[in-house]
């Protein structure tokens, strides 16, 4: 077909062995499929002229894994394009995460951008990054010349963009004069091939045309073209939270390198702060919780007694000692020793210490925090970088002293 780009042929060529896999979307879409997902499928349905197989991801049938699959969405709420992704994890430049795009081979970070000053939701977004993935089929155990193209975006917008730069002709003209000046087209189709896109939104204008390639990259062969528009930042720090479940941490790694964590608290007050911290910045929220709240989170609920909160601990009947020795030696040359005093006068008198509940989970956070920092500077070889961030308001309050966007949570496929 003439003005067709040249990665949609293998699936025009066989399109009774073609199957769209759309993802379930989560949250405020209760039919399952979100907005620009569904505008996606109508710009694929209009290039493929007829209607393909389409499938859900959940439950998708194992026996149609080695087609020809075009993929919508990302790995959050599409199984197959999570799958798709880890079978191509030491191949790939580009890495969709939920939050950001990873430009691996720069070391560096895409994420969208919001009107300044609103809350981070998809009403006040201004941009947003898309990511087109096409390789042979990674699912087969043999080579069968099947495909698999990925069209996924950081929010929606970024997967409509996807699938814009392969629809709209001028731009997916611009990806194919790429794709035959640097190599001929059968070397192309057999390796694995990324294109990042940009959408701005911009009123006035149609979608498509606020749609810019930034970079095509065919990471296997480390052949790359970038856009004199492309402007990633470094991250400061990276940290990749990969869950077991919602409640338990598999791993934990900053800038690549695992962090090993002593106990189920530290795991617990990682994840408590690392979700507040992104959250909070969604809603433009400081992101500290005070001692007291963190503890709480952490252990519950708890009531002291009033008469524990009154009563004195070790530390201030050492100080109430001290100074009741100095007045019976000055004014009446009694000479008792504080340990005397402390045992003889006060315990008995006080009876015995105890310190408030609240006071031991106070004492208790403190020393965790300072163990995990700990552990922290001693992976990063970094003195001064605290994981966990302290500040004062009144009490002591504790964050996750980590960029928002540069928080990834890694969750168990869909």
């Amino acid at each position: 077909m003439s003005g067709v780009s040249i990665l949609w042929k293998p699936f025009l060529a066989d399109l009774a062995n073609t199957i769209v896999v759309l993802g379930m979307a989560r949250g405020e879409y209760p039919k399952g499929l979100s907005f620009n997902d569904a505008r996606t499928l109508g710009e694929v349905y209009a290039l493929l002229k007829t209607p393909a197989d389409v499938q859900a991801a959940e439950g998708f049938p194992q026996r149609y894994y080695g087609k020809h699959l075009i993929l919508i969405g990302g790995g959050k709420a599409n199984r197959l394009s999570y799958e798709f992704q880890e079978c191509l994890r030491d191949r790939l430049s580009f890495w969709l995460e939920d939050g950001c795009i990873l430009d691996r081979r720069q070391g560096t970070v895409l994420t969208p951008t919001y009107i300044e000053g609103k809350e981070k939701t998809i009403q006040h977004l201004t941009s947003d990054y898309g990511l087109i993935t096409y390789a042979t089929n990674p699912f087969l155990l043999r080579e069968e010349g099947r495909k698999v193209l990925h069209l996924g975006g950081i929010k929606g917008y970024g997967t409509l963009a996807a699938a814009y730069a392969l629809t709209d002709p001028s731009l997916a003209r611009e990806i194919d004069s790429f794709l035959e000046e640097r190599l001929p087209s059968q070397q192309v189709l057999e390796g694995a091939l990324q294109v990042l896109v940009r959408i701005e939104m911009r009123s006035g204008e149609s979608l498509a045309r606020q749609v810019t390639l930034q970079s095509i990259d065919i990471p296997e062969q480390e052949i790359r073209w970038q856009a004199p528009t492309y402007r990633p930042r470094p991250p400061s720090m990276l940290c990749e939270i990969e869950l077991e479940n919602r409640e338990k941490i598999r791993q934990i790694t900053l800038d690549g390198k695992p962090l090993l964590l002593e106990n189920s608290d530290a795991e617990r007050l990682v994840l408590l702060l690392a979700r507040r911290r992104k959250e909070a910045d969604r809603q433009r929220l400081p992101g500290w919780m005070d001692i007291d709240e963190l503890a709480v989170a952490l252990w519950g609920a708890v009531e002291d007694k009033p008469e524990q909160a009154r009563s004195l601990d070790a530390r201030e009947r050492d100080r109430v000692a001290l100074r009741l020795q100095e007045v019976l030696q000055r004014r009446y040359h009694i000479p008792l020793s504080a340990r005397e005093i402390r045992e003889d006068i006060l315990d008995p008198i006080l009876g015995e210490v105890t310190v408030p509940e609240v006071i031991k989970r106070r004492n208790r956070l403190r020393t965790r925090v300072g163990l995990l920092n700990k552990e922290v500077q001693r992976l990063l070889s970094s003195p001064a970088f605290r994981l966990i961030e302290s500040g004062h308001w009144g009490t002591r309050s504790y964050r996750f002293n980590i960029e928002p966007d540069l928080i990834i949570f890694r969750h168990p496929a869909p």
